[in-house]
C-alpha cells in the first residue's frame, strides 16, 4: 500500500499539555494487509498522535503474531502511534489504560456486560468482542515509540464471522441488536485514551491498575487461566501490570505478558 491511498478524514486538537501528542490524526484506508505492521514499517514518517484506520484487512495479526480475522467492512480495524519519553519500565502501563480507555468507550455507547480479560481481550458474557496488541521498541531506559492495534467486531451478522469461532467470538450488533457508527466509536475511544492517560498520569501506576481491575476486569475473575501444568484464578494486577493469581494452596503468583499461559473455560 502506498501514501497515496490514505486519506486524512478528521483531527482531533487536545489541549496544550498532553504527554503523547497535541492532536490525533485519524488517516482513512479502504484496504490494508495490517495497520499494525503498515505503521511499524512507516514509523518515521509519522507523527505521534497519528491513526490509521482501514476498512479490511487481508492480513490482520494479534497477539504473539496470531492471524486477525478482519476482512469484513463492519468491524473496527485500527492502529495508532505513541512516540515519547516514557520510561521503560512503565510500557505494561499503555496496554492497560487502551483496554480501560476501550471499555470506558462501549460503556458510554450504552453497551452493557462489555469487560476487559488480562492481557488484550475484550468479552461479552464468555465471548470474544475484540482485542488489543501492543508492539514497543525502547532504548536504554526509555519507550521510543508503540504501535497500539484495536479490533473491534463492531455490525457484523452471526453469519460473517468464521463459522468455527461462532461459540467464541460475537459482535456489539449481534449482542446489542443495534448499528453503530464506526468513526463515531473511533472518535470516542481517542477522547477516552486521552481523559484516562491525563487521569492516570495524577495517580500512581499501582493505583491505575486496581482501578483497572475493579471497574474493567471484575468479570475476568470468573475466568481461569492454566499456568505451569495449573489452573489458577486471576485475583488482580500486580503494581507492573502483571495477572495476580491465587494458586491451590492459597499463595499468590505473578504471570508477566512474556509468560507462557492460556485462557481456559469460564466458570459458570
Amino acid at each position: 500500500m502506498h501514501d497515496q491511498y490514505i486519506s486524512l478524514i478528521e483531527e482531533i486538537p487536545i489541549d496544550k499539555g498532553f504527554y503523547w501528542f497535541n492532536s490525533v490524526r485519524i488517516l482513512f484506508t479502504r484496504s490494508v494487509s495490517s495497520t499494525q505492521h503498515y505503521l511499524l514499517d512507516e514509523v518515521g514518517n509519522y507523527s505521534s498522535g497519528s491513526l490509521l484506520w482501514s476498512r479490511i484487512q487481508s492480513a490482520g495479526v494479534g497477539r504473539k503474531g496470531r492471524k486477525w480475522l478482519s476482512g469484513s467492512p463492519n468491524g473496527l480495524w485500527f492502529s495508532f502511534l505513541l512516540k515519547g519519553g516514557l520510561e521503560a519500565f512503565r510500557v505494561p502501563i499503555i496496554p492497560v489504560i487502551v483496554n480501560f480507555s476501550l471499555y470506558k468507550t462501549l460503556k458510554r455507547l450504552g453497551v452493557e456486560g462489555v469487560f476487559v480479560v488480562w492481557p488484550n481481550d475484550l468479552y461479552i458474557g464468555s465471548k470474544k468482542l475484540g482485542g488489543t496488541l501492543v508492539d514497543a521498541k525502547t532504548k536504554g531506559s526509555k519507550l521510543e515509540f508503540a504501535v497500539v492495534g484495536v479490533g473491534l467486531n463492531v455490525n457484523q451478522e452471526i453469519q460473517e464471522i468464521d463459522a468455527s469461532l461462532h461459540p467464541f467470538a460475537t459482535s456489539l450488533k449481534i449482542e446489542t441488536g443495534r448499528c453503530f457508527s464506526l468513526q463515531g466509536i473511533l472518535r470516542t475511544f481517542c477522547n477516552d485514551f486521552i481523559s484516562t492517560w491525563q487521569d492516570a498520569e495524577r495517580m500512581e501506576d499501582e493505583m491505575v491498575y486496581n482501578l483497572c481491575w475493579k471497574e474493567a476486569m471484575a468479570g475476568a475473575a470468573d475466568f481461569v487461566y492454566e499456568y505451569d501444568s495449573l489452573f489458577v484464578k486471576p485475583v488482580g494486577l500486580d503494581s507492573y501490570g502483571g495477572l495476580l493469581v491465587k494458586l491451590e494452596d492459597g499463595t499468590l503468583k505473578t504471570i508477566r505478558d512474556n509468560e507462557r499461559f492460556k485462557k481456559s473455560t469460564r466458570y459458570i
